[in-house]
């Protein structure tokens, strides 16, 4: 199922209400709008992750239209999603085999709002997954995520990439901020000239903590 809620203009919610249904069982998966458009990927079911984005148009009254489904090379769960510059991307993630990413794929949106085709990216440059994933002024953030399966392995950093006129990223720097400590499987947004990191789990557990940081232009 997928539920919506409206916003007053002091930004508070009101009553969920059910928007629609998702067009099969998916447990974890990532969602952005962009252009009118609810475009969700990452979903994993009982026979893996499965390999497609599924789109579908946000109509006047909050619900979803019929949905769309675009393929792709291969299902990937706990990625990184996010739209930026009209493109949607999807950066790193673990395959149903469990082997840990470092792919990064997008694809353009037609006059409908709708995928259209896509395509390969430069790499990330380390495997991750569970990490999440931010644009900001024609800016791609990775935050976080794991390499691997011991406490070790959660990532702490930030990277950014600008994205070129082509839509490509550019080389993948590490900024001088970290989310300390480590944690995967949490949510981002941006809102202004700040970046919020919230909840998550770390290597000592799952935590309630947000962590804010400030953009620079």
């Amino acid at each position: 199922e997928v539920f919506f809620a409206e916003a007053d203009r002091a930004g508070r919610l009101g009553p969920w209400r059910q928007a629609g249904t998702l067009p099969r069982g998916c447990a974890g998966p990532r969602a952005v709008a962009l252009r009118g458009v609810l475009h969700v990927a990452g979903c994993a079911d009982s026979d893996g992750y499965v390999p497609a984005i599924f789109s579908a148009p946000i109509l006047s009254g909050g619900t979803l239209g019929a949905w769309q489904t675009t393929p792709l090379p291969r299902g990937f769960g706990g990625l990184g999603f996010a739209a930026a510059r009209g493109r949607l991307y999807l950066v790193g993630g673990s395959d149903s085999s469990g082997t840990i990413q470092a792919e990064i794929f997008s694809t353009g949106i037609d006059g409908r709002g709708m995928p259209t085709e896509v395509r390969r990216e430069p790499d990330f440059p380390i495997r991750v997954e569970g990490l999440a994933l931010a644009s900001h002024l024609d800016r791609l953030w990775a935050l976080g995520g794991v390499t691997g399966s011991r406490a070790a392995d959660f990532v702490d950093t930030v990277r950014s990439a600008d994205l070129l006129d082509s839509g490509k990223p550019g080389p993948w720097g590490i900024v001088d901020v970290s989310l300390l400590p480590g944690r995967k499987q949490f949510g981002a947004s941006v809102w202004k000239d700040r970046l919020f990191a919230l909840g998550g789990s770390t290597p000592q557990g799952t935590t309630d903590e947000i962590v804010v940081i400030r953009l620079k232009p």
